[in-house]
């Protein structure tokens, strides 16, 4: 049998509190309704409630992506990379989880209309028919310490004089970031992947982009002359949820019937501190 690592089911989860724009205001005593919306798509966020943690959110979303699947969680292996080589390994879940909200200065502009909470989650599975295709790499390290939290680590651990000097750990932007980086290094970043593969862009049927911004999303599709109908966002309800962002609009989009159907072709993109990107593309398995 040719074992080929396949998506079989995802799972998402947002805590219940919504934040909205207009909360957000009367906390920065400041308008940032009209801009959040022109300039990045967001209207309203999630944060955690006081009893919640990440793991909380993160067991959330598995649980989901679990039950979709129809295994429990003793049927999981141990990686993602040993799928297509370990005949007895058959199940992974890729798991992810943003408690933004616990690191927020909510008089900081920059951060606190951004940042949110929620977990996302994606059961792999093997199969015959080729599900994962391709993947591409690339990182601009120049940007590594433009955003970040800086206290509480090995760099700059809570101690008494590090809190009354920096302040608690909380996400801060250090360093401005190029409007146009995500647009100038993206097409190159998804024509590598697609070059694996021997495909074009016309050849994708469903994108999905890092959740930070609208207005990039749009542009990414002009850029690559698609349609904004193969693809989706969330960042307009939820903010932007970092690391499980992506997974969690494929499984918005799926819940409301926009989701990639079976052998359609997905492509991922994405990009994260430091700067690194990637870029995946798979064959639309489950049905």
């Amino acid at each position: 049998m040719t074992r080929n690592a396949q998506i079989l089911s995802t799972g998402s989860y947002v805590p219940e509190r919504v934040v909205t724009n207009a909360e957000m205001e009367a906390i920065l005593g400041e308008p940032v309704d009209e801009w959040l919306i022109e300039n990045v798509g967001i209207r309203e966020r999630r944060f955690m409630a006081d009893d919640q943690t990440t793991s909380d959110l993160i067991l959330a979303a598995s649980q989901r992506a679990l039950e979709k699947a129809g295994i429990g969680p003793e049927a999981l292996d141990l990686g993602a990379r040993y799928l297509m080589t370990e005949p007895g390994f058959r199940y992974v879940l890729v798991a992810g989880g943003y408690g933004m909200s616990r690191f927020l200065d909510l008089h900081d502009k920059r951060t606190a209309t951004l940042f949110a909470d929620g977990a996302g989650a994606a059961v792999l599975g093997v199969g015959e028919e080729p599900g994962f295709l391709a993947s591409n790499f690339m990182a601009q390290g120049e940007y590594h310490d433009a955003l970040g939290i800086y206290t509480g680590g090995a760099f700059r651990p809570c101690t008494p004089y590090n809190l009354e000097a920096y302040g608690p750990p909380r996400v801060q932007f250090v360093k401005k970031f190029p409007k146009t980086f995500n647009t100038e290094y993206w097409p190159k970043l998804i024509q590598g992947t697609l070059d694996k593969a021997d495909l074009a862009p016309d050849d994708v049927d469903f994108y999905l982009f890092t959740q930070l911004n609208l207005r990039t999303i749009e542009n990414m599709m002009a850029l690559l002359g698609q349609p904004m109908e193969k693809t989706h966002w969330v960042m307009d309800k939820w903010g932007y949820t970092g690391s499980p962002c992506v997974v969690m609009a494929l499984d918005d989009a799926i819940q409301h019937g926009r989701g990639p159907q079976k052998d359609q072709i997905v492509l991922f993109c994405t990009s994260g501190g430091g700067i690194t990107m990637a870029a995946s593309l798979w064959k639309w398995t489950a049905s």
